[in-house]
C-alpha cells in the first residue's frame, strides 16, 4: 500500500505539474505559428540505455502559437527560431511517473537533441538512476525527429498473411505516454481518481484491451477469425463480418471485427466495458471503440498500432504503438497471478472499506 500510496501522490503531483507546464509553454515564441518549419506530424525516437523508442510528435499552429502532443497526448513546448525544448510525460518500469526533459535543434528535415534530468534534480534521485535504471524518474539519452510517413499497403486488395505464432516485444516499441487529452468530463473524473481505491488492477479486475495492448501474444490464425492470447484473456477477432449477437453484453475485451487491407491487419472493437486507461485513472465509458492495424515488417517483426476513440473523454483519440518479434514455440508463458485478497485485507487494514463502498460508482 505505501509503494500504491507514493505512485498515487507523484501522480497527483506531476499531473499538477504538467498543467502548470503547459500553461507556461505550449504556446511558442515564433511570431509566424503558421508558417513555422516545425507544424507537422514528426516521427520521434529515443535512445535511452540503448533501448529505442518511438513516438508520434505533432506540432500544430493554433491563434496563440505553436501546441505540442505525444501519441496524441498534450506535452509542454516552447520554440525559438531553430530551437525546440519539451517535456514530455511518461512512467518507469515500476508505473511511477517521470518527465523527460528534451533540448534540440531543427536542422534541415529532421531534428536531434538530448534529453535529461530537470535542473531540480536531486542527487539521491540521480543515483536511483544509475544503480536501478527501472525505477529511474529522471532519464537521460538521445532523440531524433523525421517527418512522419504513416505505413500503409500498396493496394487494398486483400492479402492475408500469416501473422500465427508466439511473439514479444521488442526494439523499436511505442512510448509510453502517461496523460491524454481530455474533456471536461473526463477530466472531472480524473482529478476525483484515488490509485489506492479506484485502479482496477490492484482488485485483479480485468483492464481492458487498450492498456493490455502491449502485452505479447501468442496468436491463432483461422480463415474466419484470428485468436490473440495473453495473460489478460482471450480475443477473437472476426474476418467473417459476422455481426456480434443481439443481446452480447458489453466486455473488457468487446467485440472485434476485423478485415485486411493489402497485406495489413484492420480491427474495430465495440462493446467494450467502461475501464481505466492505466495508472492516470483516465476513464473510458462503453460507448468507446478501438482501431487497430497491424504488418509484418522486412525483419520479421509484427508492428501495431491502436487508437481509443471515445469523445465522451478524450478530445484526441489515445494512441500506442507496439512492435513484436517472433519467439520459439518451445517457450513457456508465464501466467501472471493476481490475489484479490490482499487488496481488500490492506484497504480493511487502512480503515477505508467504508469509502471504497462509497465510491462504487467508480467500479467498472
Amino acid at each position: 500500500m505505501a509503494r500504491r500510496r507514493e505512485v498515487g501522490e507523484r501522480r497527483r503531483a506531476f499531473a499538477a505539474r504538467l498543467v502548470l507546464l503547459t500553461a507556461m509553454c505550449s504556446v511558442s515564441i515564433d511570431a509566424d505559428a503558421q508558417s513555422s518549419p516545425f507544424v507537422g506530424e514528426w516521427m520521434l525516437e529515443i535512445v535511452q540505455g540503448g533501448a529505442v523508442q518511438t513516438g508520434l510528435l505533432s506540432i500544430e499552429a493554433t491563434d496563440a502559437g505553436l501546441v505540442g502532443f505525444l501519441q496524441n497526448g498534450p506535452i509542454a513546448l516552447l520554440v525559438d527560431g531553430n530551437e525546440i525544448s519539451m517535456a514530455i510525460d511518461s512512467r518507469n518500469a515500476s508505473g511511477a511517473p517521470l518527465e523527460r526533459n528534451f533540448e534540440g535543434r531543427l536542422t534541415g528535415d529532421g531534428m536531434s537533441g538530448e534529453f535529461g534530468p530537470p535542473a531540480t534534480a536531486t542527487e539521491e534521485e540521480l543515483l536511483v538512476c544509475e544503480r536501478f535504471p527501472g525505477g529511474c524518474i529522471h532519464p537521460s539519452g538521445t532523440w531524433r525527429a523525421v517527418r512522419h510517413a504513416p505505413v500503409r499497403p500498396d493496394s487494398m486488395e486483400p492479402r492475408p498473411v500469416d501473422i500465427s505464432g508466439r511473439w514479444g516485444t521488442t526494439a523499436g516499441s511505442g512510448m509510453l505516454k502517461w496523460s491524454s487529452s481530455l474533456t471536461a468530463a473526463g477530466q472531472a473524473w480524473n482529478d476525483a481518481f484515488d490509485v489506492d481505491l479506484d485502479l482496477p488492477s490492484l482488485r485483479c479486475a480485468n483492464q481492458g484491451v487498450f492498456w493490455r495492448h502491449r502485452s505479447a501474444p501468442e496468436i491463432f490464425q483461422q480463415d474466419d477469425k484470428i485468436t490473440f492470447a495473453t495473460n489478460s484473456g482471450v480475443r477473437h477477432i472476426y474476418l467473417d463480418g459476422r455481426e456480434p449477437p443481439e443481446f452480447l453484453p458489453h466486455s473488457a475485451m468487446g467485440f472485434s471485427s476485423g478485415r485486411w487491407e493489402g497485406d495489413h491487419l484492420v480491427v474495430e472493437t465495440t462493446l467494450l466495458s467502461a475501464g481505466v486507461k492505466g495508472y492516470m485513472g483516465e476513464v473510458y465509458s462503453e460507448n468507446s471503440r478501438m482501431l487497430e492495424r497491424y504488418w509484418l515488417n522486412a525483419d520479421g517483426t509484427l508492428s501495431g498500432e491502436m487508437e481509443l476513440h471515445d469523445p465522451e473523454n478524450f478530445l484526441r483519440p489515445p494512441l500506442q504503438w507496439i512492435r513484436w518479434a517472433r519467439q520459439s514455440a518451445d517457450t513457456v508463458p508465464i501466467t501472471a497471478e493476481c490475489d484479490v485478497d490482499s487488496f481488500f485485507r490492506q484497504i480493511f487494514v487502512d480503515g477505508r472499506m467504508q469509502e471504497y463502498i462509497e465510491r462504487s460508482d467508480r467500479r467498472f
